[in-house]
């Protein structure tokens, strides 16, 4: 009886999968060409919305299929976050292609964060910083 005790508790252990991380699946509404709108600005009365103008590639993010974050020019983004994380649960961004990364970069120390919490609600995209800085960009045709 402890032997097929064992063999049961083995197999249930070995069937459970953390259901904690989001899949590649999960993140294709983030996937596409997204423009910066706005970002929030902390007042003396509260937070609000400022509206963004610039149209460089700076202002532009680009998803790829496996998470990582590109300049509106195609180029890697400066101290890019290695998790995304939306509802709560992270993505582990693992390029599965080479990134070319922009020169300014070279330029750059960075100090970014290590994940970034992302909301989306149909074509607007909220990018939280761990800083708390958060950027709205809605997204591109």
């Amino acid at each position: 009886m402890k032997v097929f005790t064992w063999i049961l508790m083995t197999l249930i252990l070995l069937g459970c999968k953390d259901d904690s991380e989001l899949s590649p699946e999960e993140i294709v509404p983030l996937v596409g060409k997204w423009h910066q709108v706005g970002y929030e600005k902390v007042t003396e009365t509260g937070r609000e919305w400022v509206p963004v103008n610039d149209t460089s590639v700076y202002t532009t993010v680009i998803f790829r299929p496996d998470g990582v974050p590109l300049y509106g020019n195609g180029k890697g983004m400066c101290c890019a976050p290695r998790t995304l994380v939306r509802e709560g649960r992270p993505f582990k961004i693992v390029p599965k292609s080479p990134v070319e990364f922009d020169e300014l970069c070279t330029r750059i120390d960075c100090m970014g964060c290590e994940s970034v919490v992302i909301e989306i609600n149909q074509d607007e995209m909220i990018w939280t910083s761990c800083t708390g800085s958060r950027i709205r960009y809605k997204r591109m045709l």
